[in-house]
């Protein structure tokens, strides 16, 4: 966005270090979901993560190395913090959780806007800072969005517990902030900047762009998009 400065990425790194650590959490081991026993009710969860999901999860093939459009996402396992709806706070969230591409299906939303970004990449925050400005819209036009965080602090670690908190925090993020908990969403997801449009009943990429732009950043060109083609009741075009 104009008025907006790239700052030294190692400094962003040095500063992540001081804060939170640098470190990374181990991967589990990948476990497929498409044949799971519906989620057990867990108090203190989110309610919509643990209903019964509304279908089930669209066979393959699925997309890998940068899914494009038209490609379908594999039911992969996510490890972070969850909310129960886009416009809810993170700070609810009091511990991380586990959950996967079908429980963001289980939702009312239509559509899942995926922003891929990495600790040390200063521009990934902008586009995170463009997405919370139009959270609220987009929750009210059938978009949910997920901050998914590839690497931490460094190239090829992983992020921590607090750096997604921090992450989160900087940004003022009210939505989903998760990282990948197994070794094949990583594969699949770009550390670089993305943006990612997914239809949630298909989960087939409807729209996908590549960042490192100040402005329009790619996430202000994927809300864009999502306003001015996906969105019944847009406010902003």
């Amino acid at each position: 966005m104009n008025g907006r400065s790239l700052l030294n990425p190692c400094g962003l790194v040095i500063a992540f270090c001081l804060t939170t650590g640098c470190g990374s959490k181990e991967y589990a081991p990948y476990r497929s979901y498409e044949n799971a026993a519906p989620a057990q009710r867990v108090e203190g969860a989110p309610s919509d993560s643990l209903a019964t999901p509304v279908s089930p999860y669209p066979e393959g093939p699925y997309g890998t190395n940068t899914p494009q459009v038209g490609d379908r996402l594999e039911n992969l396992e996510l490890w972070g913090l969850r909310v129960a709806d886009t416009g809810n706070s993170l700070a609810e969230t009091k511990s991380p959780q586990v959950f996967s591409f079908q429980d963001l299906r289980n939702t009312e939303k239509n559509y899942l806007l995926i922003h891929t970004s990495s600790i040390w990449c200063q521009t990934c925050r902008f586009g995170a800072e463009d997405l919370a400005q139009q959270a609220e819209d987009i929750a009210k036009n059938g978009g949910d969005i997920l901050e998914l965080t590839i690497e931490g602090s460094g190239v090829g670690v992983d992020p921590t517990l607090n750096e997604l908190k921090l992450w989160s925090d900087l940004s003022v993020l009210t939505f989903n902030v998760a990282g990948p908990n197994d070794e094949k969403l990583r594969k699949v997801f770009p550390e670089r900047e993305h943006v990612f449009i997914i239809d949630l009943k298909s989960m087939e990429v409807i729209w996908t762009g590549a960042g490192l732009v100040q402005s329009p950043s790619i996430a202000e060109q994927g809300i864009s998009y999502f306003f001015e083609n996906l969105a019944p009741f847009a406010t902003n075009q």
